[in-house]
């Protein structure tokens, strides 16, 4: 098992308003946040060196560490019919998420001279949009850098 360091962040830009009447209520909220928790993973090597996995082990389980989760109370801005202003709480919250991207479960190392070192590097991008049932979007982007060098073999 390797030592990791898991990465998150969030951020929100979010305002609606209701009118009724002779009436408009506002309700705005925007922050950000981001911060890095501990993690671990297993790395495995394909036996042609051509290609290789990762596995995160679950929380407890062969040494795992807790999930990783950055969260922070915000403060939206709400203006009511009246005028009068207030402040209103938001959490915000992001977690670790080991969800696979990649068909085939494996990475690409493409490794032919076990002498010498060999790095792959790369990082993969997902965006997903969605709304809400208000309609209002929701976008969410995963992204997926990783960095893998092998030393040379030993007696070879």
């Amino acid at each position: 098992m390797y030592e990791a360091t898991w990465r998150g962040s969030t951020s929100l830009e979010f305002s609606y308003v209701l009118e009724y009447g002779n009436c408009r209520d506002t309700t705005s909220e925007e922050g950000q946040i981001a911060g890095t928790a501990p993690s671990a993973i297993f790395i495995g090597v394909g036996g042609d060196r051509r290609s290789f996995s990762l596995n995160r082990p679950s929380p407890g389980a062969q040494g795992g560490p807790p999930w990783g989760e950055v969260s922070q109370d915000l403060e939206g801005t709400r203006v009511f019919c009246s005028g009068d202003e207030r402040t209103v709480p938001f959490p915000m919250i992001v977690t670790e998420n080991w969800a696979w991207p990649f068909s085939g479960g494996t990475l690409p190392l493409e490794r032919t001279d076990p002498t010498i070192p060999w790095t792959s590097a790369g990082q993969h991008v997902t965006r997903s949009e969605a709304t809400d049932a208000d309609g209002i979007p929701i976008v969410i982007i995963d992204t997926w850098t990783w960095k893998l060098t092998l030393e040379p073999d030993g007696g070879q």
